[in-house]
């Protein structure tokens, strides 16, 4: 079968690129012909197609009268039309696969896919449809709904994106034309969701897609866990966070708790809009074990989680299905996280893990405890567990066939 996959950036800058990479990778290995159409970046990895990325507008490094006369780039890119035709005469899929394309592929290709009469269709790994800004936050970084049910200048009311009136007017601009004037998500042929907690969201605010969508967990491949990075070894490790630096994540509320037990190590490991503020933070308050590390590639951030003895997702925001306990699970590594948007679907508490109530530090330090007081052969068992779920939940033959069985509604049997 010919699949075309669509997504934002070709390289592991989050979740939905990761999940967007991955699944090229096991089509490809099961025989499919796999083609790509991104955004140009040099941080991506070779691909074939390259030739027809997009550039990226980069409106951010633009004055507000300009970003308010071109917010049009943002929601009808004309290069990505044509690039898309480019690609589609050139490789003639039998089916497109979306995966996040807001602010840069943009949303005409949907409608030109639908004229060709394409299949289309799309993980969605946000809350795109439902929030301005995809994340159901709002500018004083708490849990929002207002926008859910479709009313999106609330966003502008409250300037949720980046505390900035013009920015916010932009996303609302932009949510409010594919939601209400092209009506995106009524042309796509199929939704595939990460967690029932973003499917039962998106089925409050659009019932008509109750019977063309489904979840499917995103998938992990199995590592073997090797004689000197043996569960028992890590019984006295440190505690790792690694993800984007983001108030949402809970980054402040987990190195308050971990000012709390200065006995105890955190590694924290990524980048993102609050790197300085985070480091300042630490430094201001003399918190000496916590170690802060930039952005590590995929091979080189491995070693720091199969030593690890905990990863921590302390989330302040509705996350979906979360890479990072997915990717934890598949060295046998036990989560700390949050009880928050998709975390708990995944997340078995005193079995792979703990989980507590979002945005209270004194819980966390409650679980914390708990980890610290667990005996090795508890700690053990617990790192068992975790890697059963891996292999129960997000196995990569599972979410070869649940997607192999979305696709078949939609493509002649010759194709496969």
């Amino acid at each position: 079968m010919k699949i075309l996959l669509i997504n934002n950036n070709h390289y592991r800058k989050g979740g939905d690129s990761t999940v967007y990479l991955n699944m090229g990778r096991i089509l490809s290995e099961n025989g499919h012909e796999v083609s790509y159409l991104s955004m140009q970046n040099p941080l991506n990895e070779p691909c074939e197609t390259s030739g027809f990325f997009i550039k990226n507008p980069q409106l951010n490094n633009k004055g507000t009268i300009y970003q308010l006369l071109n917010f049009w780039k943002y929601i009808y890119s004309r290069e990505s039309l044509s690039q898309f035709k480019r690609l589609i005469k050139h490789k003639r899929p039998d089916i497109i696969h979306l995966h996040s394309i807001r602010g840069g592929i943009t949303s005409p290709i949907i409608l030109e896919a639908k004229r060709l009469s394409i299949p289309i269709i799309q993980t969605v790994h946000d809350y795109h449809y439902l929030c301005p800004i995809n994340t159901m936050v709002d500018g004083n970084m708490k849990v929002c709904n207002k926008c859910a049910n479709g009313n999106y200048w609330f966003c502008t009311l409250k300037k949720c994106e980046q505390n900035k009136a013009h920015y916010s007017l932009i996303q609302s601009m932009g949510a409010f034309y594919e939601s209400r004037i092209v009506k995106l998500i009524s042309n796509l042929e199929y939704l595939i969701f990460v967690s029932n907690f973003s499917k039962n969201l998106y089925c409050e605010r659009f019932p008509e897609i109750e019977n063309k969508c489904s979840t499917i967990y995103n998938f992990s491949v199995r590592r073997k866990i090797t004689s000197n990075t043996s569960y028992a070894n890590c019984y006295e490790s440190y505690y790792l966070y690694f993800g984007r630096i983001n108030q949402i994540k809970g980054i402040f509320t987990l190195v308050e708790a971990f000012k709390q037990i200065p006995s105890k190590k955190l590694i924290i490991i990524g980048d993102g809009p609050d790197r300085d503020r985070l480091e300042n933070f630490v430094n201001s308050n003399g918190i000496n074990n916590i170690s802060l590390i930039r952005h590590k590639t995929w091979d080189e951030l491995k070693p720091y989680i199969e030593n690890s003895k905990f990863t921590i997702l302390p989330s302040e925001w509705y996350e979906n299905n979360p890479m990072s306990i997915i990717e934890s699970y598949q060295f046998g590594k036990p989560v700390i996280g949050s009880n928050i948007g998709g975390i708990p679907e995944i997340l078995s508490d005193n079995i792979t893990g703990y989980l507590f109530e979002s945005g209270d530090i004194g819980g966390l330090v409650n679980v914390l405890n708990k980890a610290n007081d667990l005996t090795k052969a508890e700690y053990c068992n617990m790192c068992e567990e975790s890697q059963k779920q891996s292999d129960a939940m997000f196995n990569q033959s599972i979410f070869y066939d649940k997607i192999m069985k979305v696709y078949k509604q939609f493509v002649h049997e010759n194709a496969f």
